[in-house]
């Protein structure tokens, strides 16, 4: 398994990771983890190791970091496109090398049936793609996002767009099966019913989040959003919505609170006189208690991105509490939160009807009528990572079962 993000880095992507590393030898496999050494990254967290097998073998490359200080130089310098100077695919190119050095390496020693790689960064199956084709060993490519597509790419320079695009339909040719965790993502040389192409969402692992976690509790509405906020990332339609709230005289200041749980990497977030807290980054499970003890929970996404689908929508109907979903009508999570009468959807660009829904949740609460959704067991039942560990088991199955290519030789 290639995972550039593994514990101690931290994020939606580690989770995902983590949770098929913890759950894989249910189902026959043996995984062997390729990771980094660096720890250039936003977010660590120890606490995930605990759901690390005993005996887990995690090898960890070397990074050059030669393209990452010239790039931060250049952004400091005012240089366009300083962050490409980092190198291609995308700032982790630095770890190709020692990756696939390593991997081979680690092919050669283990005789492992099955290779599966897990981007972003898309470093991760470029490395993947050169191990498959020196040792021609079967390979499985997980798109937690797009690349060529993704929505928040920013300001590519000329030509990087059609590379990104080249190689990414290398990695459709030369995988022996595709894993999404969007179903309708755009892939180049995948398209959605493809025989190939397998969705496999992001999930939730009940032992993280018990019946007995501690519910809502203090004197005033907490209305929380657990991520980052960054880029269009930023919760404006929801902000937007507090303050006209408060302008009308719906709610007072010191009845309610906008919690934000995670990195904040965006100027300023403007509720009017209503409270904005931030915690900064927190780890997994203190996250999960956090959406527990709010009242509702928001899901944002913008229309930039109508089909990226926030990992965390899973934890948050399984604590059974409302979900105020602001994302595109075809985002998944908008059509979960409906199919499963888990709280309100409006897209962004509804303004009227977001704020009719924080309004409608705030009143029910102060009514003392706002109850819990009857989310958690379908949602269990559907998204368990077990579950969804054993559909990743069956797909690495019917890629060892394949005749292997010959390898490229050196």
């Amino acid at each position: 398994m290639l995972a550039y993000h593994f514990p101690p880095l931290a994020g939606g992507g580690v989770q995902r990771s983590v949770k098929f590393v913890k759950y894989l030898p249910e189902q026959g496999w043996e995984p062997t983890v390729l990771t980094t050494s660096a720890r250039l990254y936003h977010a660590e967290d120890a606490t995930l190791e605990a759901d690390l097998p005993p005996g887990l073998r995690v090898l960890r490359a070397p990074e050059l970091m030669l393209g990452r200080r010239v790039a931060g130089r250049a952004r400091r310098a005012g240089v366009p496109y300083a962050p490409y100077l980092a190198g291609w695919p995308d700032r982790e190119a630095g770890w190709i090398p020692g990756a696939v050095r390593a991997g081979v390496r680690a092919v050669r020693e283990l005789q492992p049936e099955a290779i599966y790689s897990s981007a972003p960064p898309a470093s991760t199956h470029m490395a993947a793609l050169a191990i498959h084709r020196l040792t021609g060993v079967p390979w499985v490519a997980d798109f937690r996002d797009p690349w060529a597509n993704y929505a928040f790419h920013n300001g590519r320079p000329p030509g990087f767009a059609a590379a990104d695009r080249g190689a990414e339909r290398a990695v459709s040719r030369h995988a022996s099966q595709l894993l999404v965790s969007a179903e309708f993502a755009r892939i180049e040389g995948s398209e959605p019913g493809d025989a190939q192409r397998t969705f496999i969402p992001n999930g939730v692992d009940p032992d993280d989040i018990p019946e007995d976690l501690p519910g809502p509790s203090g004197s005033r509405f907490r209305l929380s959003f657990v991520g980052s906020l960054y880029r269009s990332i930023d919760c404006a339609p929801i902000l937007a919505a507090l303050r006209r709230l408060a302008e009308r005289g719906v709610i007072a200041p010191g009845e309610l609170e906008l919690r934000v749980v995670g990195n904040v990497g965006i100027p300023e977030l403007d509720a009017g006189p209503l409270d904005v807290v931030r915690t900064g980054y927190v780890d997994h499970s203190t996250a999960v208690r956090e959406m527990a003890a709010a009242h509702a929970l928001v899901c944002y996404v913008p229309a930039a991105a109508p089909q990226n689908t926030p990992g965390k929508i899973y934890e948050y109907l399984a604590t059974g509490r409302p979900v105020l979903c602001v994302t595109s009508a075809a985002n998944y999570a908008y059509r979960l939160v409906r199919e499963l009468e888990a709280g309100a959807c409006a897209e962004p660009h509804e303004h009227e009807r977001i704020e009719a829904a924080i309004e409608d949740l705030f009143l029910r609460w102060k009514a003392g009528t706002l109850a819990p959704t009857g989310a958690r067991a379908p949602v269990l039942e559907r998204f368990s990572r077990q579950q969804l560990t054993r559909r990743l088991a069956e797909v690495l199955d019917s890629a060892a079962a394949a005749p292997r290519s010959a390898a490229a030789g050196p």
